[in-house]
């Protein structure tokens, strides 16, 4: 082993040659590297993962803040309307009154009377649900009633159920010499589970949502003017 001694002889011995110098440089450029990747490395990705995590804040900070101009900028009052007319066109859940009611006012509007009606329940389900070759998840509720009247009018009464709320559709018409059936589809679709995480940014009502809203108001309108003014009918049922 080198000792004190043998190291100094080497040293004086050695000084002045350029294996000296060679030597002194690569250990300081040694040292430099182990430096290098021992310490300046780390800091520098450290630095810039603390930079990422600053951009990513500032940019949940931003969304964070237009959502909140957002909700304040809505009126809630006006929100809650729509919110009434989306929930009478698309129930929750089958509502059995909403829909007798629909067909009731439809009939008087149409001058046609009914007779038999009866209620086949369906299931919510990914075959089930497709409405106009769209997979939803709908609830459907079929309605089969006999109706007596002419030609006219039980097309009116077709016509009118169809702007009638909750939302439904005609599936099938059977006519004979005693009357015709009609077999009518009413959907209802749960609410969805809402999971809000506030870094993703809320989005208004488009305005074909708006535009839809707004005939479907309309709609709601005239059936709660058509029910007033039928208060004092006969039941049809």
């Amino acid at each position: 082993m080198f000792g004190r001694t043998n190291l100094r002889l080497l040293y004086y011995r050695y000084k002045d040659s350029s294996s000296y110098s060679l030597l002194i440089i690569a250990f300081i450029v040694s040292i430099c590297i182990i430096l290098f990747f021992q310490i300046v490395l780390p800091q520098l990705e450290s630095w810039f993962s603390i930079h990422d995590e600053v951009l990513a804040t500032r940019t949940r900070i931003d969304t964070i803040n237009q959502n909140i101009n957002l909700i304040k900028s809505i009126d809630t009052i006006f929100l809650n309307n729509q919110l009434d007319i989306a929930t009478s066109a698309l129930p929750s859940g089958k509502d059995f009154g909403p829909i007798l009611n629909a067909v009731s006012d439809s009939a008087v509007s149409a001058g046609v009377s009914l007779d038999d009606y009866a209620f086949q329940v369906g299931d919510i389900a990914s075959i089930s649900g497709k409405v106009h070759g769209t997979t939803k998840d709908l609830a459907n509720v079929n309605f089969t009633v006999s109706v007596s009247g002419s030609t006219d009018g039980i097309q009116n009464f077709i016509k009118t159920v169809g702007e009638k709320l909750p939302l439904s559709e005609v599936t099938d018409i059977e006519g004979d010499t005693r009357g015709t059936t009609v077999t009518l589809q009413f959907y209802q679709k749960q609410f969805p589970n809402i999971v809000f995480k506030d870094d993703q940014p809320l989005s208004p009502i488009s305005s074909k949502n708006i535009s839809l809203l707004q005939q479907l108001a309309l709609w709601h309108t005239n059936q709660a003017l058509n029910s007033v003014s039928t208060d004092s009918a006969i039941p049809l049922f």
